[in-house]
């Protein structure tokens, strides 16, 4: 999948960065997920990687959490290494949800000088609804 998504990538000059695993997932997995995404599509588009976000605090696990909670769990909670400043940005994630963490990383990355032109996932999937809750407010 790497070089389909290299190919989405050409003629862009920018630093590939991907978004950190927080620590308990890290151990747990033994890998970074984002990273070795990042990496891969690096090797293929010949674009550099930056390891360049890391958490600043901890955060709780997102699976669980609604739109607002994980906005507000993950709220301040990154930061970026003063190497981004005046480079050009596309952070790697492996999913996203609904956008909290690369809006968290995307600031992070503007705090520190550097420019996010863009955002590359490996895949997207649906926050989970509660449709019992949903019933009683769509009842009419």
């Amino acid at each position: 999948m790497a070089p389909q998504m290299a190919a989405l990538l050409v003629g862009q000059t920018a630093h590939l960065v991907s978004i950190p695993s927080s620590r308990v997932n890290q151990i747990k997995r033994g890998y970074s997920p984002a990273l070795v995404l990042a990496q891969r599509v690096a090797t293929s588009a010949g674009m550099p990687v930056m390891n360049a976000l890391r958490f600043s605090r901890a955060v709780v696990d997102q699976a669980g959490l609604g739109i607002d909670a994980r906005r507000q769990n993950l709220e301040g909670s990154m930061v970026a290494k003063p190497g981004v400043h005046g480079k050009r940005v596309i952070l790697v994630d492996d999913v996203v949800t609904t956008g909290a963490t690369l809006l968290e990383a995307a600031r992070a990355v503007a705090s520190a000088g550097g420019v996010v032109v863009g955002f590359l996932t490996f895949a997207e999937t649906l926050l989970k609804i509660d449709h019992e809750y949903l019933k009683t407010r769509t009842k009419n």
